[in-house]
């Protein structure tokens, strides 16, 4: 039995217990470095009743088993429950006190608590629940799900899941603990507890497998998700693009229409340009007409200022004149009243 204890363990753990596991007697026991318990700390050599094999195996472990199995009464209990050598077996405030052990995740809140490992075990070890073949069974059997679970189930499939490998990757350490103690046992105590352990295996493979499928669900859901979820951004992105393919045709047309407005723009500047130039050479023709026109008086007007310079010359001469002759007027009007006086006097002279 040793020897099929072993095959459930690592690599590494089973070829050392190869070569201790060729027998279940003391002898062979000290060989390995594990000290035997003596005769009356052992279990009775006769197998108690059916229903209590795997108790009686599992307090020669050390464990307390489960109430569904401490079917026999308190003093059969007592005869059949061996002594441990552990000191810190018996001392449950050593357990209880580290606070590694006491430690609660809250992802683990909803699942069932199991009981505190050995206290030679790391303080990293989940710890290994004692549990009937029949409530094993019970609790592995997975639960009845639709095809569509909710959100809340979905998650408390994937705590149990990840509970259940936290158990897987620490069976090695628990296995190293035990099995020097399952050596110790007698025959039928190993093969209950062989019984047990396949039963609680096929157990965890039927509950891993439902496990897998909820998980390949949960997948499945998300893929369905992210391809729905796909869709529609490969269709909002061919909106897009049809919306920028004809953003773009319009800024084509847009951009052609700006050029020719650009053209005609520049074309009726020039044109009108030309017309301003057309007409700036007409003023300046005329201005220039206009200009030969005034050059041409001016000439005529400074040969009449000459004239009127010499106009006004004969005007200062003949104004000379006119004052002499005025003056010579004067005095032959004062000649002439001299002579009207002395005609006067020769008449009043002749009449006397």
């Amino acid at each position: 039995m040793p020897s099929s204890v072993s095959k459930r363990l690592p690599s590494s753990q089973a070829c050392s217990q190869a070569s201790t596991s060729s027998s279940c007697q003391p002898s062979s026991l000290t060989s390995t470095g594990v000290s035997s318990l003596p005769p009356s700390q052992l279990l009775t050599q006769h197998p108690p009743g059916a229903k209590s094999q795997m108790a009686a195996a599992l307090k020669g472990l050390g464990l307390q088993p489960p109430r569904s199995l401490n079917c026999e009464s308190p003093k059969n209990q007592s005869e059949t429950q061996p002594q441990s050598t552990d000191p810190h077996l018996s001392d449950p405030s050593s357990i209880q006190s580290s606070p590694r052990l006491r430690k609660k995740r809250k992802s683990d809140e909803d699942l069932p608590v199991p009981p505190q490992p050995p206290p030679n075990l790391p303080p990293s070890a989940t710890p290994l629940k004692s549990t009937s073949n029949k409530s094993l069974r019970s609790k592995a059997r997975p639960p009845q799900q639709t095809l569509h679970p909710s959100k809340l189930e979905l998650s408390k499939c994937l705590k149990q899941w990840r509970h259940l490998n936290q158990t897987l990757l620490t069976k090695g350490l628990y296995a190293l603990y035990l099995v020097p103690k399952i050596q110790t046992l007698p025959t039928w105590a190993q093969t209950a507890l062989m019984v047990g352990i396949e039963s609680v295996e096929d157990s965890n493979s039927a509950y891993g497998s439902h496990l897998i499928s909820a998980s390949s669900l949960i997948l499945q859901i998300e893929k369905e998700n992210l391809q729905a979820s796909y869709n529609d951004l490969v269709s909002e992105n061919k909106l897009l693009n049809k919306s920028s393919q004809e953003l773009n045709r319009k800024l084509f047309t847009i951009e052609r229409d700006l050029k020719m407005t650009q053209e005609e723009l520049k074309s009726v500047k020039l044109t009108h340009m030309g017309l301003k130039l057309d007409h700036s050479e007409v003023l300046n023709k005329r201005q220039t007409a206009q200009i030969e026109e005034l050059k041409k008086r001016l000439d005529d007007l400074g040969d009449v200022e000459e004239q009127n310079r010499g106009l006004r010359d004969q005007l200062d001469e003949v104004s000379h004149e006119i004052k002499r002759a005025w003056k010579l007027e004067n005095e032959i009007e004062k000649y002439k009243k001299k002579l009207d006086q002395s005609a006067d006097l020769k008449r009043q002279h002749k009449v006397n």
